[in-house]
C-alpha cells in the first residue's frame, strides 16, 4: 500500500481507510491469511460498524484457522452485554477463549479463565477451590508468564482467592497487578494490611497501597481511551 498520503487532509485520511479495508479483504479472501482476516474482522467491528459480520469472520478465523486472536475476540463477542447471563452463551465463551489461550493468547487465557469461573459458580457457588483448577491454571498462566502485561488476570486471580478466603495466596497475583497499575488490587492490598489477612498487619503498607491507588485512578482519569487499529482491537 503507498504511503502518499497527508494524513492531515481528510480526504486523504478517508482514502487510506477505504484501502485499507480493500488490503485486509484481498488478504483473507484471496490468501487466507489468518492475520488479515483478523484485520478484517477489527476493519468490519471499528469502521464498518458490522458487529455481526465481524463475529462471523473471528469465528470461522478461529475455527478454520486456529488464530488465538480471533478465538478470544469471538470468545469475548458470545457474552456481550447480557449475554453473559445466559449458561449456553457462557459455556461456548469458555470453549472459544480456552482455545484461544492454548494457542498462546494470554488475554485469552484471562478471559477463559473468569468465564469457567462464573460458569462453574453459577451451577455450584459453594463448590471447592479444586472445582476450579482448570481455571485457575488459566488465570496463573496469564499472570505468571515471564513479561506479561496482563494485569486483569491477575487481579482476577487474586480475587478468586480473596472470594474463597485463601488471602496467602491471594496476596502474590494482587502485587503483581497492582505493579502493573491496577488500582483495584492496590486498594485489596491495603485493606489486607490493615487488617492483617494473608500478611502482616502494616499501617505503612496500608497506606502505600491506598496511596498507590489513587495515584493510578487519578491517572487513569486524564487518559482517553485509544485504539491501535493496525494491533487489532483489544475492547470487547
Amino acid at each position: 500500500m503507498s504511503s502518499a498520503y497527508d494524513f492531515k487532509k481528510e480526504e486523504d485520511v478517508k482514502t487510506f481507510i477505504k484501502n485499507l479495508g480493500i488490503e485486509y479483504r484481498y488478504g483473507c479472501y484471496r490468501e487466507n491469511n489468518p492475520e488479515a482476516c483478523h484485520l478484517l474482522g477489527d476493519y468490519l467491528e471499528s469502521v464498518e460498524k458490522k458487529s455481526e459480520q465481524a463475529s462471523e469472520l473471528y469465528k470461522k478465523n478461529c475455527d478454520e484457522n486456529n488464530y488465538g486472536h480471533s478465538c478470544r475476540k469471538y470468545g469475548a463477542y458470545l457474552i456481550k452485554g447480557e449475554k453473559i447471563d445466559n449458561p449456553a452463551q457462557l459455556a461456548l465463551s469458555t470453549e472459544y477463549s480456552s482455545k484461544g489461550c492454548d494457542l498462546g493468547r494470554l488475554d485469552s487465557c484471562v478471559l477463559a479463565g473468569r468465564c469457567g469461573i462464573k460458569l462453574i459458580e453459577n451451577k455450584d457457588k459453594s463448590a471447592p477451590e479444586s472445582a476450579y483448577s482448570k481455571y485457575i491454571d488459566y488465570l496463573v498462566k496469564s499472570c505468571e508468564v515471564e513479561h506479561s502485561k496482563q494485569e486483569e488476570g491477575c487481579f482476577a486471580l487474586g480475587s478468586f482467592y480473596l472470594n474463597m478466603l485463601n488471602f496467602k495466596k491471594a496476596v502474590d497475583p494482587l502485587l503483581r497487578a497492582c505493579e502493573m497499575e491496577n488500582p483495584y488490587a492496590c486498594a485489596n492490598l491495603s485493606v489486607m494490611y490493615r487488617k492483617g489477612n494473608g500478611v502482616v498487619p502494616s499501617p505503612e503498607l496500608e497506606e502505600k497501597y491506598k496511596v498507590r491507588a489513587k495515584e493510578i485512578w487519578k491517572d487513569m482519569s486524564k487518559e482517553r481511551p485509544r485504539t491501535k487499529f493496525q494491533e487489532g482491537l483489544e475492547t470487547s
